[in-house]
C-alpha cells in the first residue's frame, strides 16, 4: 500500500501530466485533474491509517470527514466530471478544464498539501 509521501508524488505526476496537454484530448486534463485529487485525498486519509479500496467508500471519507468535508463538494464536481468524461465520451474544452483546477481542484490542493508530509 502507498505511503502518503508516495501518493504526493502521484498527485504531482498526474498535475505535471495535464498541464502538457495542450491538444484536443481534454477529457484527459478531466481525468488526470480528479486523479490529481484524488490522490490528494488518499495521501491525507493515509496520514490517518485509512486506505479506501473504492471510489465509493473514498466519497463516503470525504463527504464525512471533518476536515475533507470542506472540500467535499469540490472533490465530488471533480469525481462527477472524470465520470463523463470517462464513461459519457462528454467533451471539455481548454476552458472548462481551467475553470476545474481552479475553482475544483485548488481548494483541495490548498488545503490538504499542507497536512501531507513530504
Amino acid at each position: 500500500m502507498p505511503t502518503p509521501q508516495e501518493h504526493r508524488s502521484q498527485a504531482e505526476q498526474n498535475e505535471f501530466f495535464v498541464s502538457q496537454l495542450d491538444n484536443p484530448f481534454w477529457d484527459w486534463a478531466v481525468t488526470g485533474t480528479f486523479y490529481e485529487a484524488l490522490h490528494y485525498v488518499d495521501a491525507f486519509l493515509k496520514t490517518k491509517g485509512i486506505d479506501p479500496p473504492r471510489h465509493a467508500d473514498r466519497n463516503n471519507e470525504v463527504e464525512k470527514d471533518a476536515t475533507l468535508s470542506k472540500v467535499w463538494m469540490e472533490y465530488k464536481q471533480l469525481y462527477d466530471d472524470s465520470k463523463l468524461a470517462r464513461y459519457e465520451c462528454h467533451r471539455f474544452d481548454r476552458d472548462e478544464v481551467r475553470l476545474l483546477r481552479d475553482n475544483y481542484l485548488n481548494p483541495i490542493k490548498d488545503l490538504l498539501k499542507p497536512l501531507i508530509p513530504r
